[in-house]
């Protein structure tokens, strides 16, 4: 995100670039503003319109393409508002469409029953035993990358040492 590094390079304060961006009847405040620049909020698609007019500049001078969804900027549509109010620390939002099966599974009845109070929260469960299932994955791969079979024998060898058949012979 580059938003701060625009503004001053155009020699602009928050302020003067909030006034400019009302001027063009795009209702935006500061304090909104100081959210926008900070990465606490993504601005409306109006809003990064009138930012880019006011700054002379294009979307992908303010933000990368994975900060923001400029697809939906360049039609037309609206990119998320603002960042939720009840606390979330996390940064990421994730959107995926699911079978028409899967939806009886994640009702909030169903989720309760099995302990998670949200979708969210039952999500973030899934991720944490994908990644120990993948770490596991990981050591076992390693543990066979060391593991070698003897060639007299083909009794598997640990980390290098020498088979038994080979110390008897």
């Amino acid at each position: 995100m580059k938003i701060k590094a625009t503004r001053t390079a155009c020699g602009l304060t928050q302020k003067a670039l909030v006034e400019i961006i009302g001027q063009s009847g795009v209702k935006l405040d500061k304090p909104a503003y100081s959210k926008i620049e900070t990465g606490v909020a993504l601005p409306t698609v109006e809003q990064l319109r009138a930012m880019c007019q006011a700054m002379g500049c294009k979307p992908l001078d303010l933000y990368t393409e994975s900060e923001i969804d400029l697809i939906h900027c360049m039609d037309g549509e609206h990119a998320p508002k603002t960042a939720k109010k009840d606390g979330h620390r996390i940064k990421r939002k994730a959107t995926f469409r699911v079978p028409e099966w899967c939806c009886k599974w994640l009702e909030p009845q169903m989720l309760q029953e099995l302990g998670y109070a949200t979708a969210q929260q039952w999500f973030l469960d899934m991720v944490r035993r994908t990644q120990a299932r993948y770490e596991r994955r990981l050591k076992r791969a390693e543990r066979n990358r060391q593991r070698t079979i003897c060639p007299h024998c083909g009794a598997p060898i640990e980390n290098g040492a020498q088979c038994s058949c080979e110390l008897s012979a």
